[in-house]
């Protein structure tokens, strides 16, 4: 199983953010190609889309995802039996 973790900034752009984004934009490609060039081997690869989590020094009045609530979707995933793939997963947190 590879998990690879990119940001919601690949799925809607947000200012300020082009470099960063563009970065998750690589995870993103590299996931998806190794996706298929690994297919019928057994190997799953998982691509995560987390939007904002709190983090040290985080000042946002936004509502966060917490590290332990991606933890717990990364654990879920690992959990998952072999013959499902999950593809990509996006993340958000709601009130």
């Amino acid at each position: 199983m590879i998990i690879n973790v990119a940001s919601r900034n690949v799925q809607r752009a947000e200012q300020n953010q082009a470099v960063y984004s563009a970065t998750k934009a690589a995870v993103k490609g590299f996931s998806d190609s190794l996706r298929l060039d690994l297919r019928g081997s057994g190997v799953r690869v998982t691509t995560l889309y987390p939007g904002p989590v709190t983090t040290l020094g985080t000042d946002s009045s936004e509502i966060l995802l917490q590290p332990d609530d991606v933890a717990d979707i990364v654990g879920n995933i690992l959990a998952a039996p072999g013959r499902i793939e999950i593809g990509e997963l996006s993340l958000g947190a709601v009130r």
